[in-house]
């Protein structure tokens, strides 16, 4: 994984995978997750097809969008993290994984 801070704005590009991903809203010190610890991303798309209440906490600053788009990692720390989604969020949780 690569990831570039541009100084001139709050834009965060993390490569991928599936290839480069921006965050506009979030510093590279904010760090999403999902409240529950999934292993894998299709664990995780698993849960929001299933109507599970899937919800984002931020473990250092900052807090995630209560609507819109939301960028996610996992699994947890101290684990390296194997899987990086991008996600919708209505109503503080998660409706939609990318």
């Amino acid at each position: 994984m690569r990831c570039i801070v541009h100084a001139h704005c709050d834009v965060a590009r993390t490569w991928t995978s599936q290839g480069w991903m921006e965050n506009h809203n979030t510093s590279m010190e904010e760090r999403m997750y999902t409240r529950v610890n999934y292993k894998t991303k299709k664990s995780l798309k698993e849960a929001v097809a299933n109507g599970d209440r899937v919800e984002l906490f931020a473990p250092g600053l900052g807090s995630p969008v209560e609507n819109g788009t939301e960028y996610v990692e996992g699994p947890h720390y101290p684990e390296p993290h194997r899987w990086y989604a991008a996600v919708e969020v209505r109503n503080g949780l998660v409706v939609k994984v990318k």
